[in-house]
């Protein structure tokens, strides 16, 4: 065979393996029963990878074939949670001797979100550990840097603390709080925490010397002889009006109640004076003499 002829046999046999490829390839897609909508897709960090055909085949697929596919995929959950790990999932489609791939990321894009404090309203010279207010959730693990660098507490005055919540995954969150240190009262001799979780703010309430309370107001101090501006005295279990420690009123707090009269017993009773006289009868008088005698 001259080599002419072989060079025409094997273009012509070339020519007939594209020719079966082609068909092939036609044939198969023309019979493919799974027809994906993506072979790419994106799933929130804590949404579920679904196992449901319909969320992966097109609505042109019959639905006979829809119920009959199987999806199956290698799980990675997180510890005690039904929602798989940040990573990359192959989910498989199989129905009869076909097999659809589709790949799945799971990303998080979540940044943390910060409780609702706002606030602060200090007073002079006291320490605030702000990180027990200051709190941020996620479902990452999450850590919270608090600059507090520009808040003198031990100086009267209206200040911003910085707040930042990151989670493991990158995501960030920024928040700015305002501080208010108030002047501290001369009669301060306490203090205790309290936080309004319905308007975000935490206070700083003030113990007096008499163990009274004292809460700042917008106006000048009021109430209970109190030192300092914008104080004004609270309640306490020494000082309130419904005080169930105080005593009953004596007649000198309520001069309407009189004491009844009663004899001192230290006076000794009445007696007549042994040392003066007996009063004389004036019958025992002796007569006036007669001066014509």
């Amino acid at each position: 065979m001259s080599k002419a002829k072989k060079i025409i046999i094997f273009v012509a046999l070339l020519d007939i393996l594209v020719v079966c490829g082609i068909a092939a390839v036609f044939w198969t897609n023309h019979n493919k029963q799974l027809e994906l909508k993506t072979k790419k897709l994106d799933v929130e960090y804590g949404e579920l990878i679904s196992k449901d055909a319909s969320d992966y085949l097109k609505k042109s697929v019959d639905k006979k074939i829809i119920n009959k596919t199987k999806v199956t995929y290698t799980r990675n959950p997180v510890k005690g949670k039904k929602y798989d790990k940040v990573g990359k999932y192959t989910v498989k489609l199989s129905y009869k001797d076909e097999v659809a791939k589709v790949k799945v990321t799971v990303k998080d894009t979540t940044k943390p979100k910060f409780n609702n404090i706002n606030e602060f309203h200090s007073i002079e010279g006291v320490e605030i550990t702000w990180g027990d207010y200051i709190k941020a959730e996620d479902l990452a693990k999450v850590e919270i840097d608090i600059d507090a660098s520009s808040v003198n507490i031990n100086t009267e005055g209206e200040y911003t603390l910085k707040a930042t919540a990151k989670d493991e995954n990158g995501n960030e969150q920024k928040k700015d709080i305002k501080v208010i240190v108030n002047e501290k009262p001369s009669n301060m001799s306490g203090h205790f925490i309290n936080v309004d979780e319905q308007t975000g703010i935490v206070t700083v309430s003030v113990v007096a010397d008499d163990g009274s309370t004292i809460s700042r107001t917008n106006n000048s101090t009021t109430g209970n002889g109190v030192s300092g501006n914008g104080f004004s005295g609270g309640s306490s279990s020494q000082n309130s009006s419904n005080d169930t420690t105080e005593g009953t009123n004596s007649s000198e707090d309520n001069p309407s109640q009189e004491p009844p009269e009663t004899n001192d017993p230290t006076e000794p009773p009445a007696t007549d004076d042994p040392t003066e006289p007996p009063a004389t009868d004036e019958s025992t008088e002796p007569s006036v003499m007669d001066e014509s005698i």
